[in-house]
């Protein structure tokens, strides 16, 4: 089963919050970077786990793929010792939807 691409577009219309709903009842799911989030990747590059982990799972075309459960991006952000997502806006949909599935 292919599943949908989600775009920072159709997260951010969404005001009522049912993406994350929608999120919580797939194995996976599909996001489409924003020019300034690739950007911002391939500016930080290896220089942490979460990084590499990040650069893995996206396909030419930018579309990132994750496992809901998340726990290989969990474990890249443990064992760079964060939190959150390094030197990302707080603003953007990738620092939020990485937010939402390690917390």
């Amino acid at each position: 089963m292919i599943s949908k691409v989600h775009t920072a577009e159709s997260i951010q219309a969404d005001k009522s919050g049912a993406i994350f709903g929608y999120l919580g009842e797939q194995e996976s799911f599909q996001y489409q970077l924003t020019s300034s989030e690739l950007w911002w990747l391939s500016w930080i590059g290896h220089r942490y786990e979460v990084t590499k982990y990040l650069e893995e799972n996206t396909n030419s075309e930018g579309v990132l793929s994750v496992d809901y459960y998340a726990e290989e991006l969990i474990d890249a952000l443990k064992a760079d010792g964060l939190d959150r997502l390094p030197c990302l806006d707080e603003e953007t949909t990738l620092f939020q939807l990485a937010f939402y599935l390690t917390n």
